[in-house]
């Protein structure tokens, strides 16, 4: 039996224990629609499920459990405890779970993109960021980073969650605070930051919220430029996507743990801010100019701190929230 993907997307509706799924079928190259009525199925049963629609050339199926003995094979198919009734195909829409307060989509006034998934819009008189889930995006992003803006309530350095949206009766996008500025990635791409001393003081700024996020039992998992914005009226910095996922060349391959992982991601979030690249293919510390930031880097490549406290006490010598 050939090995297939992982479901590109999952939706559980709210409070009932099944699970729509879809799998991009390899045979087919076609995604298929697979309905499972007593919860979130395993790899294996995703598979044989697969495999069943496969064999019955449906682009839709309906998988329910029963013991092996109580079923009866006439027009449904029995392998193990599952029984797999062909069904039509429902189409894919973007959504997500969570019982955070909502707003209408129709409500907000649009003023301008920034992608085409992220706007800023109006929200009674008020500036907000308005991202939506794009048709290939995993769903558990979206709840994580509700999640996580939850959990962090009231921690400065990062968006306020205002609200999540609604469009056509489901669950959609997140209403974040906006903050006028600038993604550091763009602002060095734009030669906006050349100056050392410039860089200094953005790289000690990144590594205190950085110690203070540690500080709450929270690490940024997708951390890099592109990820913190530099807002312009004030020069303070911002971490913003909090849903997680791990970009190439910014994780270390063998993980060793939390708070040694981050920091190495730290560190290569600091190389990509003073060279100006992603290091997808390394980050040799020649490439850095400034001596103090080389260090920072090396100490969170080699992993000679254990937690980005003492990485930011030991350079900048700060104590963040009671640290």
């Amino acid at each position: 039996m050939p090995v297939y993907p992982e479901a590109e997307y999952q939706y559980p509706p709210p409070q009932q224990n099944r699970y729509d799924l879809w799998y991009l079928c390899p045979k087919r190259q076609c995604l298929v629609y697979l309905d499972f009525r007593d919860g979130l199925p395993s790899n294996r049963q995703a598979r044989l499920a697969l495999e069943e629609a496969h064999k019955q050339n449906t682009l839709g199926m309906m998988v329910t459990r029963k013991s092996p003995d109580s079923i009866e094979c006439n027009k449904s198919i029995a392998l193990e405890s599952l029984v797999f009734t062909a069904c039509d195909f429902k189409p894919y829409e973007p959504r997500f779970n969570t019982d955070f307060p909502s707003v209408f989509d129709e409500d907000l006034t649009e003023i301008k993109e920034l992608k085409p998934h992220i706007k800023v819009v109006s929200f009674h008189g008020e500036p907000y960021l308005y991202k939506q889930m794009r048709k290939y995006q995993f769903q558990y992003s979206f709840e994580d980073e509700v999640k996580n803006y939850r959990k962090l309530a009231g921690v400065t350095g990062l968006p306020v969650l205002r609200a999540v949206v609604q469009k056509s009766d489901s669950i959609q996008g997140i209403l974040i605070s906006y903050i006028e500025g600038v993604d550091l990635w763009t602002a060095v791409a734009d030669g906006l930051l050349k100056d050392e001393s410039v860089l200094l003081s953005i790289t000690a700024k990144i590594v205190q919220l950085a110690a203070n996020l540690e500080n709450h039992n929270f690490y940024h998992e997708d951390l890099k430029c592109s990820n913190i914005v530099l807002q312009q009226s004030t020069g303070d910095i911002y971490f913003i996507d909090l849903g997680g996922g791990q970009t190439p060349g910014m994780y270390r391959e063998e993980r060793r743990g939390e708070a040694s992982d981050a920091i190495f991601t730290l560190g290569r979030t600091l190389w990509e801010l003073w060279v100006g690249e992603n290091p997808r293919k390394g980050a040799p510390l020649d490439r850095v100019r400034n001596e103090t930031a080389r260090t920072i880097i090396n100490d969170c490549e080699e992993g000679n701190v254990g937690t980005v406290a003492e990485l930011n006490k030991k350079y900048f010598g700060h104590v963040v929230d009671g640290i």
